[in-house]
């Protein structure tokens, strides 16, 4: 197959980038995400108060489907740069990378196949993960952020909205993430042609032929050079 002809849907958590120990702990969170305590503390910085600015954040964030970091900047008052540098700092300490994933995305960049990422990060949150693996967003033709599609992807318009916007047929149509039902069953049943899920122990049996599980993302190349 001519990968300049395909189009390729790849996730960010679990599939290109993977939280380390650390991120999960509660001294390292809030609201369960380790990365606004940067928020908070770049807050606290220029003065706020702990208290009120945790209860802005949750306000912010909470419940809400359209919210991204760069917003919570702007709304907050923190400076862009001083931002970009202790999100990317937070981004090194928590979060390692699949070579495989990344060393795929780049070949299937030069052989000219059109990437997307879709994720359930805001625009931000994929840009900073993106840095972290070393990946230039310019490789991507378009990011679907929460924040663009205004839900995760384990939702079905998520995926009829985006798949509408690609505009290709199935068989063009790829979908690159870790986990079956979001990035395979959902998405395939909604006009996906294939889905490669990098699997992890315990996956279990695949019955549908369209799903083809990895242990290895290059692996992807091996069905287009057949």
């Amino acid at each position: 197959m001519n990968l300049k002809e395909q189009h390729f849907l790849i996730d960010i958590d679990g599939t290109i980038t993977k939280y380390r120990k650390t991120a999960t702990q509660p001294e390292f969170t809030l609201f369960h995400n380790c990365f606004l305590p940067v928020i908070r503390d770049l807050m606290l910085r220029h003065g706020w108060e702990k208290t009120a600015a945790e209860k802005a954040l949750f306000e912010s964030v909470h419940n809400v489907l359209r919210w991204d970091y760069g917003e919570l900047l702007r709304k907050f008052r923190i400076p862009r740069g001083e931002a970009d540098d202790a999100m990317r700092r937070r981004h090194e300490e928590m979060l390692d990378f699949r070579p495989d994933t990344v060393e795929l995305i780049r070949r299937l960049h030069t052989a000219g196949a059109h990437l997307y990422i879709i994720s359930n990060n805001p625009y931000w949150g994929c840009r900073w993960k993106l840095q972290r693996a070393n990946l230039d967003t310019a490789a991507f033709e378009h990011i679907f952020s929460t924040d663009h599609t205004g839900g995760c992807k384990s939702l079905d318009y998520v995926w009829e909205f985006v798949l509408a916007r690609i505009g290709a047929e199935p068989d063009s149509i790829n979908t690159l993430g870790d986990d079956p039902r979001e990035d395979g069953i959902l998405p395939l049943s909604l006009g996906a042609g294939r889905a490669f899920i990098l699997a992890r122990p315990g996956t279990g049996a695949n019955t549908d032929p369209r799903i083809h599980l990895l242990e290895n993302a290059l692996d992807v190349l091996n069905f287009f050079e057949k």
